[in-house]
């Protein structure tokens, strides 16, 4: 892994600001010959740390280039997780709709099992659970009260008082009687709410049952579809981490990049120094192949002209940016 800004600035801290040293030289009372011979060092020099600064900036691309591949790599991993788990989570809510389908189902079976287990309850409050006792009770003693009337020595006053019981007894008799039918109505009533509820229980843990079908179904699907939540998430940490590692290097690139544009600007500079001397001298050559020509007509003047030619091509000028 590259190190991080500090050791850019510790690596390229050693280049120096040739524009600077440029700018001295030309200034300097030296040679021109020597300020020639510096420049085309100081050049050489330039050139080699430009290269060095693109050969670093080149390797930081790559570099920062393999992490990029990994990065794309996690995602494209990543996405793919996302896309399974889509699937699973898809399957998880359709198993708990399907369960909520049953759930309802369930419990609206036992409410109304419920409400029919009141029912029953109220009904079965008007049942005499005696009555059939009732009926031959009474039967039994209207017989004994027949028997009496027929087999006893009564006064008419006793007689009549006989005879009222006996009325009365046939009358309670009729009226328990009356009310056989609906007790049995009602008996056969409450046997077939019984089964209904029974019925109603019977479908209740039916649909229970697949409720909790459904629930482990859901659950199962809920649990898989965790699983790539948690393995998403270490995805998305490790692609974040490859990422700020492309980030940071590429930076670093960028840098040595920026060195490198600024270094060029200077070679640049120093080669159009060394380009004006090369036309300045080449000028003064000319210059003297011209006077040389003209002098060739004035014999007293040729050897005026070539001292002087001599004297300016060992001087060159001053050499300016």
């Amino acid at each position: 892994m590259v190190d991080d800004k500090s050791d850019v600035d510790q690596e390229t801290e050693d280049i120096p600001q040739f524009d600077v040293l440029l700018k001295k030289l030309l200034e300097s009372d030296e040679d021109d010959d020597d300020k020639i011979k510096k420049l085309r060092s100081i050049l050489n020099n330039a050139q080699k740390k430009y290269q060095a600064l693109i050969e670093r900036r080149d390797a930081l691309h790559e570099e920062a280039n393999a992490f990029k591949v990994e990065r794309n790599r996690v995602n494209d991993k990543k996405k793919k997780l996302v896309e399974q788990m889509k699937e699973y989570k898809t399957k998880r809510n359709e198993c708990t709709k399907k369960m909520k389908e049953h759930k309802q189902k369930r419990d609206q079976a036992h409410n109304q099992a419920k409400s029919l287990i009141k029912y029953k309850r109220d009904k079965s409050n008007q049942i005499f659970s005696d009555l059939p006792a009732d009926i031959t009770t009474a039967e039994e003693q209207i017989k004994d009260l027949d028997m009496q009337y027929q087999t006893s020595s009564l006064t008419p006053k006793e007689e009549n008082k006989l005879l009222d019981t006996i009325r009365s007894k046939y009358r309670e008799l009729n009226e328990l009687k009356k009310l056989k039918p609906a007790q049995q109505d009602l008996l056969s009533e409450i046997d077939d709410t019984d089964e209904k509820i029974t019925r109603l229980f019977k479908l209740g843990d039916d649909e229970h049952e697949e409720v909790v079908r459904w629930s482990e179904e859901s659950q199962k699907f809920h649990d898989q579809m965790q699983e790539y939540v948690d393995e998403i998430s270490v995805l998305i940490a490790e692609a974040d981490q490859k990422h700020e590692e492309f980030k940071k290097i590429n930076d670093r690139a960028t840098y040595y990049h920026q060195r490198a544009i600024d270094l060029r600007k200077q070679i640049v500079a120093i080669r159009n120094v060394l380009r004006k001397r090369a036309r300045d001298a080449r000028k003064v050559i000319q210059d003297q192949n011209l006077a040389v020509k003209k002098a060739l007509d004035d014999d007293e003047k040729i050897d005026e002209v070539i001292d002087k030619q001599l004297e300016e091509l060992k001087n060159k000028g001053k050499i300016e940016m």
